[in-house]
């Protein structure tokens, strides 16, 4: 029998899975096919009833329990940029900015930091300098979900400036979904 609903310290059957059993002979290994897909992290309890036996009629000393959990239910959904500071098209911003994208979700240092992911650009397409790097939010949030680009040099008055963030920049999933 395997059941739904379990934790270390306590079985609870909340209810029997539906499936099959099948048993290999040559590698003595008996495997449970479930009717439909099992849970994202949930906990499973398997009991081997006692009155099984082996091929001779011999049948085991007592119930053998086991548990696990299944994985947790892959992030699919790829990271966006939710907002920028200074704002998209903003005027008279200050030439010490550190100019800072904001994403929807938690996203991967190593991609914030790999070469090439963000660049920064004056109106001649000259590529300023800098150093990107992923911050928290705010103290609220322990997310790391702020890039924040800090120029090598003082930025130019009157200058535009635009930043373009690549899809080498991904989410902290596993796998790592790439920015749309």
């Amino acid at each position: 029998l395997i059941y739904d609903t379990c934790d270390e310290d306590h079985f609870a059957a909340d209810r029997e899975v539906d499936g099959a059993w099948s048993y290999d002979s040559s590698t003595y290994t008996l495997s449970f096919i479930p009717t439909t897909d099992l849970e994202y992290d949930s906990c499973f309890q398997v009991i081997i009833d006692a009155a099984t036996s082996d091929l001779a009629g011999n049948p085991m000393s007592e119930d053998y329990y086991f548990y696990f959990t299944t994985e947790i239910e892959p992030d699919l959904t790829a990271p966006t940029v939710s907002s920028t500071s200074p704002a998209d098209g903003a005027t008279g911003v200050g030439i010490l900015v550190t100019p800072s994208v904001y994403f929807s979700e938690g996203m991967d240092e190593t991609s914030i930091e790999t070469a090439g992911a963000f660049t920064v650009v004056d109106s001649a397409a000259a590529e300023v300098s800098g150093t990107w790097s992923l911050e928290v939010q705010d103290s609220s949030h322990s997310t790391l979900k702020r890039a924040v680009f800090t120029p090598d040099a003082i930025l130019e008055l009157d200058e535009t400036y635009t930043i373009t963030v690549t899809t080498a920049v991904t989410d902290d999933a596993d796998p790592a979904n790439s920015l749309i």
